[in-house]
C-alpha cells in the first residue's frame, strides 16, 4: 500500500453533500481487454444520452489507483467484477 493511499475509500458522511468528484452520475471502471465489459460499456454509452455515466477503463496507461474518483481501486481489486463509483465516492 503506498504511503499516501487512504486507509479506507472516503464515505458519503465523510464528503460535504455538495462536493462531487465529477459531474455525472457515476464513473464505470471496466476492463477494455474483456470483450463482454467493452461490449457493456458500448451498450451502455450509446444508451446514456444525458451524460450520466463516466467510462474508466483501468488498462488506460492513466488509470490511477489511488483517485478518489475511481474509488480508490487498485487494479488487481477493478479486475476482479465491473465497478461504479458515485460522484460521492461511494463504490
Amino acid at each position: 500500500v503506498p504511503a499516501n493511499a487512504p486507509l479506507h475509500a472516503p464515505t458519503p458522511l465523510m464528503r460535504c453533500a455538495a462536493e462531487r468528484l465529477f459531474p455525472e452520475e457515476l464513473n464505470l471502471i471496466y476492463d477494455s481487454k474483456c470483450g463482454v465489459c467493452q461490449w457493456e460499456i458500448d451498450f451502455l454509452r450509446a444508451r446514456d444520452a444525458g451524460g450520466k455515466l463516466m467510462y474508466t477503463d483501468l488498462e488506460a496507461a492513466d488509470y490511477d489507483e489511488n483517485s478518489a474518483r475511481n474509488g480508490y481501486l487498485d487494479y488487481e481489486t477493478a479486475l476482479s467484477s465491473f465497478h461504479a463509483v458515485a460522484a460521492d465516492g461511494t463504490v
